[in-house]
């Protein structure tokens, strides 16, 4: 009789409960699994109840993550990663699966570890940067083993689950720009054509077609520049696309962590409900006859290879001017993934634009 296994996921991103529904669903089918729902995640303890309902996790705990490891009070994090004040999670665990890289993962790890001292840690996907340099680098720098004794010893407890790592799960292991010290393990893609899967993700994120109307034939990917301060003209560029297709043409998904709807206040139209992932609603669409558009979003691309979507995605990164505030690790990924596909396009110029759509 084969022994139990119980595998405990850690979320902290809607993106993060789609691939973990969908490992539990595929690659961790016939386990017992548990589920931690950060605080980080906005509205994270009603999401859990309606997560619950699905009966897809045995228990889903939510967990205030938030104050037991600040990420703006890194002296708190370590402090409580290395006195571990967590009570909950005292079921013994065959696997702990996470997706950032940050102190909650080795403060929970050095939980798990009292109940199994061989316990296996695999991370999975979180976007598009797990599969960048930028990864690489925050990985080699949780594996520092230089300095004197003590400091050896801080990054042994405060860093330990980084250097367990047994594997990182992914969709799409051919565009790794790293190879890490653990093995790259394909996961099975979400399957828009599963009419059953689809209604789970549906009523996990209270998706509902009569909210917002995807029905313009371009949709522009507001992105998080605005709230994180940084000076992008997006909104010029916006009206450069509407001098090219009009802007009763255009629909803006606006980005749920800006403050203020500024495209709706310019006559654009908009999303209301910026809580739903938008892999979500892209499952619920047909894209077959939209232009995906956007500065440097994922967005635009997660459709056709997360997804098998058939549409037009353009890029505008190269447009701007003083780019100084893009991840050039992950913006150089997308343009490796989009030279792959004849259908995904990044554009130098605005004449460039302008004959992406009179290819449509």
């Amino acid at each position: 009789m084969m022994a139990l296994r119980r595998a405990l996921f850690l979320i902290n991103t809607p993106y993060q409960l789609m691939v973990a529904i969908n490992l539990a669903e595929s690659n961790y089918k016939e386990w017992k699994r548990d589920l931690i729902i950060s605080d980080r995640l906005t509205g994270a303890f009603e999401l859990a109840q309606r997560v619950k309902n699905e009966n897809i996790f045995e228990t889903v705990y939510t967990m205030e993550l938030s104050k037991i490891c600040p990420q703006q009070d890194k002296k708190c994090a370590i402090r409580n990663t290395i006195r571990n004040p967590i009570k909950e999670l005292n079921r013994v665990y065959t696997a702990f699966l996470f997706a950032n890289l940050n102190y909650d993962v080795t403060c929970i790890y050095r939980k798990l570890k009292h109940g199994n001292r061989k316990i296996e840690l695999h991370m999975f996907e979180d976007g598009f940067a797990s599969y960048s340099k930028y990864y690489e680098e925050y990985l080699e720098k949780f594996r520092a083993r230089s300095g004197n004794g003590c400091k050896r010893l801080f990054h042994y407890i405060t860093n330990q689950a980084f250097r367990n790592i047994k594997g990182i799960f992914v969709f799409e292991p051919e565009i790794m720009t790293y190879q890490p010290e653990f093995p790259v393990i394909k996961m099975q893609n979400i399957d828009v054509s599963n009419k059953a899967l689809l209604s789970v993700y549906n009523r996990v994120f209270n998706y509902s077609a009569a909210v917002d109307h995807y029905d313009k034939k371009v949709i522009f990917f507001e992105e998080s520049y605005y709230a994180d301060g940084f000076k992008v003209n997006d909104i010029a560029v916006v009206e450069k696309l509407a001098d090219i297709v009009g802007k009763e043409n255009i629909f803006v998904k606006i980005h749920p962590r800006n403050p203020q709807n500024r495209f709706a206040e310019l006559g654009y139209a908009t999303n209301k409900n910026t809580a739903i992932p938008w892999e979500v609603i892209a499952m619920n669409l047909d894209l077959s006859d939209k232009i995906l558009v956007t500065i440097a979003s994922v967005a635009a691309i997660v459709p056709a290879t997360m997804l098998g979507k058939k549409y037009t995605g353009i890029l505008l990164m190269d447009l701007i001017e003083d780019d100084s505030f893009l991840k050039k690790n992950i913006t150089n990924l997308y343009k490796k993934v989009c030279d792959g596909q004849e259908n995904l396009h990044v554009v130098n110029s605005i004449e460039e634009l302008s004959a992406c759509f009179k290819m449509k």
